[in-house]
């Protein structure tokens, strides 16, 4: 957040915005992350497909929003 804020970065921008929301989205799809971590580690028999699928999403989720993110820091940094 601080090496972000350094870059001055225009709030009103749409893509500025959007970046914002992909980093919410992202620090939320880690809460979650968190509460299915227990799930994959905690059993000794195989993973229930329910978490396996939603381990999945979580991670290209993750993906998705990290790399929309950097794409998008790139984009202003060019302008």
């Amino acid at each position: 957040m601080g090496s972000g804020a350094l870059l001055h970065p225009a709030p009103g921008s749409p893509l500025t915005q959007v970046k914002l929301g992909l980093v919410l989205l992202v620090a939320l799809n880690g809460l979650h992350a968190w509460t299915l971590q227990p799930r994959l580690s905690g059993g000794t028999g195989p993973v229930p497909r329910g978490v396996l699928v939603r381990s999945a999403v979580t991670v290209l989720v993750s993906q998705v929003g990290w790399w929309g993110a950097t794409a998008i820091g790139f984009l202003n940094s060019r302008r």
